[in-house]
C-alpha cells in the first residue's frame, strides 16, 4: 500500500525476469522490479500535472531541477492525492472505506566535483491517511448478502475506517571510478 508513495518523477522501471539471487538475494527467486527515479541534471527544469475523476479524485505531481553550482545540482519532487472514498457507507461512519489522503516528497543532491567522483544524497517522505477498502458479506453468488449495491453498504462504525501509513528514507551513494 505504501509503495504509492515513491512512483513518481521515475527515470525508469526495470524489470528482471528469472531468479535474481546473486544480485538481490536469497528472496529474489522470481524476479526484481527496480524502481529508478529521476537524478538532477545540469539544466534547470520544472514539470507540474494534476488530474480530477470521480468521488472528487485529484492527483497532483511537482517536480523542480536546479543546478546549483557546475557541480552540484538539486531535485526536489512532490506527489499528492486525495478521494472521499469509493465504498459509501451511509452516513454510519465517520468517512467512506476507499479514502485516499496521502502526500509524498523528495529532495535529491547530486554532486560532482570530478568526471571520476559523484556523490548522490536523496531524502524522501511519504505519509496516507487513506482508509482500507471495505470487507462485505457476500453469498455463493458474490452479491452482498444485504442485497444492496457492492459500494453502497452500511458498515459498524467499530472499527472505523482510519488508517495511517509512513515512511521515511535516507540515500547515499558514491560512484569512484577508479581506471
Amino acid at each position: 500500500t505504501g509503495l504509492n508513495g515513491g512512483l513518481y518523477d521515475l527515470e525508469r522501471v526495470e524489470v528482471l525476469r528469472g531468479p535474481q539471487g546473486t544480485l538481490y538475494g536469497k528472496n529474489a527467486t522470481a524476479g526484481s522490479i527496480n524502481i529508478i527515479t529521476a537524478i538532477p541534471t545540469s539544466k534547470p527544469s520544472a514539470s507540474f500535472d494534476a488530474s480530477y475523476g470521480n468521488y472528487n479524485d485529484i492527483t497532483g505531481h511537482l517536480m523542480v531541477n536546479i543546478p546549483v553550482t557546475s557541480t552540484l545540482a538539486v531535485r526536489a519532487a512532490f506527489a499528492g492525492r486525495t478521494n472521499d472514498g469509493y465504498f459509501d457507507t451511509q452516513g454510519t461512519t465517520p468517512q467512506n472505506y476507499g479514502r485516499t489522503r496521502e502526500i509524498a516528497g523528495r529532495l535529491t543532491a547530486l554532486w560532482t566535483p570530478s568526471d571520476r567522483f559523484k556523490w548522490q544524497i536523496t531524502v524522501s517522505h511519504y505519509i496516507s491517511h487513506g482508509t482500507s477498502n471495505a470487507g462485505i458479506l457476500t453469498g455463493t453468488t458474490g452479491r452482498p448478502l444485504n442485497g444492496l449495491p457492492v459500494y453502497e453498504q452500511p458498515s459498524s462504525p467499530n472499527p472505523g475506517p482510519f488508517g495511517t501509513i509512513g515512511s521515511f528514507g535516507v540515500q547515499s551513494r558514491m560512484d569512484l571510478l577508479l581506471t
